[in-house]
Order: C-alpha cells, then sequence, then structure tokens
C-alpha cells in the first residue's frame, strides 16, 4: 500500500530513491524493533507481563496517522487540481457552468450538482 502511494506522489525519475529509501527505513526497523521489543519485555516484565504489546501497538499508530494525512492532503490536491482543470474548461468555452463551480466549492454530494447536457 505504501508503496503504491509513493510511486503516485513521486516522480518517474525519483522513484528509485523513494524504494531505496523506504527498503532502508523497512530493514532498519526489523532489525532494531525486535532488540528493542526484547529489551522492554524483560524491563517490564515483573509488573506487567503485556506492556510489550501496548507498546508495539503504539508503533504502528504513528504509521496510521501519517498515513491518514498522506490520503487527505492527496485528496484535497486531486479536488484543487480538478477544480483548475474545471476552470480553464470554462474559461476555454468563455462559459462558466454553475454545476462546476459547486464542486470546487466543496459540495460532497453529487445528487446537488447538476447533469451536464451532452446533446
Amino acid at each position: 500500500m505504501i508503496r503504491t502511494i509513493i510511486s503516485h506522489l513521486t516522480d518517474p525519475k525519483e522513484q528509485g530513491a523513494a524504494f531505496a529509501g523506504l527498503g532502508t527505513m523497512e530493514g532498519l526497523s526489523g532489525m532494531t524493533s525486535s532488540a528493542l521489543l526484547t529489551t522492554i519485555y524483560a524491563s517490564t516484565l515483573s509488573w506487567m507481563k503485556g506492556f510489550v504489546f501496548v507498546v508495539s501497538s503504539l508503533f504502528f499508530i504513528l504509521p496510521v496517522i501519517l498515513m491518514s494525512i498522506v490520503h487527505h492532503v492527496n485528496k484535497k490536491e486531486k479536488a484543487k487540481e480538478t477544480c483548475e482543470l474545471t476552470f480553464k474548461k470554462n474559461a476555454n468555452e468563455n462559459s462558466a457552468k454553475e454545476n462546476q463551480q459547486i464542486e470546487c466549492l466543496g459540495i460532497k454530494n453529487k445528487a446537488f450538482i447538476p447533469e451536464e447536457n451532452t446533446g
């Protein structure tokens, strides 16, 4: 999932560097997490046997938060690009269509946007 998002967000010429960095981070996190979690388990065994699982679950919350941020930023960028293309199209046709302007204002429900007449 992460590789797919990164491939869409990066320039094709920079994808190799992005994937190399991602692979490096995956390798480092795999090596350090086992040592870190073993140390935490040994340190907390006397007062809470399952504390290591709480800590490891906290490690997974950070990527979820970061992925949510990337998702929302990417969604806003796509909406902004759609609005820019729509207004450029309208400027070329010398007419401003109200439904396209409403879409760019952020109305989420497509039912309120009238369909275009193609005929």
